[in-house]
Parts: C-alpha cells; structure tokens; sequence
C-alpha cells in the first residue's frame, strides 16, 4: 500500500521536483551512452544544511565497463554522505526517468539506501509526464538487512583480539 501523501509538503518537494521541468533537468544530468537509460534521482532532507539546500541531486553516469556505472539514487546518496548527511537526515527520496511507467530503484540501490533511510522513508517514482507512486523503503525491500540488525561494536569487539580489529581496521 502506498505511504499516504498528507505526511508530506508537496509545495516544498512534489512540484518541485515532480514537475516536468525538474525532473527534466536532473534527467538530462544523467551519463546514459550506451543503455540511453537516464535516471535522475532527489533527496529531500529534514532540514537545510550548512549550504543552505534541502534537496540532494544526483544521476546516473555509466561506463563502457558496464558494472562500473553507478545509478543516480547511489549518486544522490554518496553526495549527501560526503556532506555529513547521515540516518535520519532524510524525509524523503524520488526518482525519475524519461519513460512513460515508474521506475524503482535497482536492488542494489535498495540495499544501498536501506544503509541510510529509515524503513518508513518514502520512496517517489515519477514517470515522464510528472505522475507518480510511493512506497517506502520498507515496502521495496521487505525483511531487509541493515545497520540495525548488527550487534552494537562493543559487543563485537568483546570476541576479538587485537590483531583481529586492526586487521578489520578497528583502532
């Protein structure tokens, strides 16, 4: 079942960047030579940064190697975490592409963004004509694995010795 759309300001973010022209912009951004497949991805944080923004974007860029490429949602993603964005930074993630169905982030994306977001952060996938769906990362990508499902460290750290955590590049 799709998030439901009063928990969000759409005059801040859905018309923004769900419009044509914004998602045309964060489209063309994108690297696509050899699938001519163009993503452009948006995050929208909880609150302005030190810069002053409140959406981070990004787009994919792919190489003739094709695992290379990186897709525009891990784009977005590694910006906003070179910044000193962080969990909980996030209120919000939309995709878009130039064709007419919606597009979800890729499993490896998923995964990715699970590392960052909150289960319930939702998801927006926008098709070319503006319209969209929502679903929160906990809907596409069910029984995932994330940080919380770790030990906490200092319980890691009880079983090993110290060779053992400098070996993991513990200090």
């Amino acid at each position: 079942m799709p998030a439901p759309l009063s928990r969000y300001n759409k005059e801040s973010w859905v018309i923004r960047f769900g419009s044509v022209q914004g998602q045309r912009m964060l489209i063309l951004a994108a690297l696509g030579p050899y699938s001519l497949f163009r993503v452009g991805a948006s995050l929208l944080l909880h609150e302005e940064d030190a810069s002053g923004k409140t959406i981070i974007t990004g787009a994919n860029v792919e190489n003739a190697a094709y695992p290379v490429g990186t897709c525009a949602e891990r784009v977005a993603m590694g910006t906003a975490i070179h910044a000193g964005h962080k969990l909980g930074s996030f209120k919000a993630i939309g995709v878009a592409t130039d064709m007419t169905d919606y597009c979800s982030p890729c499993g490896m994306c998923r995964q990715f963004l699970r590392e960052f977001l909150s289960l319930e952060t939702p998801i927006f996938m926008f098709n070319k004509e503006g319209k969209f769906i929502v679903r929160t990362m906990g809907e596409l990508l069910p029984l995932s694995f994330g940080p919380d499902v770790l030990p906490p460290k200092e319980e890691l750290r009880k079983n090993l010795n110290k060779d053992q955590l400098e070996g993991a590049g513990v200090r």
